[in-house]
């Protein structure tokens, strides 16, 4: 497998990161050089979903992580209305792991903690394969509508998630 350790140096000027790629067949891998301070680190490999931790305070020496890399699918969800039929409005979709974790989706070259799904359908999300938590956001002023989604034992492509509020004329 090949990876990329990103450690991202947070300072007073922000984050920086340096990529790192490497192969190790064990998935081992050791960033060195790193002077101590606030390091966060992502990892990522072909395939599936990335790692990421927050930030943390590094002293001189040996660091542990224990990084655990979820396969990604590739699904599609709907959001439907009481009637059954998806939302005619657009829909943000925010996405926690099963700590309580944003997931964070690969869109294009970067990476959201949202998706926005037209008219309440997103085709070809790609997410970590483990349970999540889906909320949807319906932008009309109340808590989002929050759903478990298990993608580690549900073999389907779409997931279809019934909110039960009626909602006036969407938000421009």
């Amino acid at each position: 497998h090949a990876f990329t350790v990103t450690p991202m140096i947070q300072d007073g000027t922000g984050a920086n990161g340096i990529n790192t790629a490497m192969t190790d067949d064990d998935g081992r891998f050791r960033v060195a050089g790193l002077d101590p301070g606030r390091i966060a680190l992502n990892v990522s490999a072909p395939g599936y979903a990335t790692w990421r931790e927050e930030p943390r305070d590094l002293d001189v020496g040996v660091q542990h992580y224990d990084v655990r890399l979820a396969a990604l699918r590739s699904i599609e969800l709907r959001l439907l209305g009481p009637d059954g039929k998806p939302y005619q409005r657009n829909v943000a979709a925010r996405f926690k792991g099963p700590a309580g974790e944003a997931v964070w989706i690969q869109q294009g070259m970067g990476a959201s903690s949202a998706i926005w799904m037209s008219n309440g359908v997103a085709k070809g999300v790609e997410l970590p394969t483990e349970p999540l938590q889906v909320a949807f956001d319906l932008r009309d002023g109340e808590p989002p509508l929050t759903f478990d989604l298990d993608l580690e034992r549900d073999p389907s492509e779409v997931f279809q998630f019934r909110g039960e509020r009626v909602l006036a004329a969407p938000v421009p």
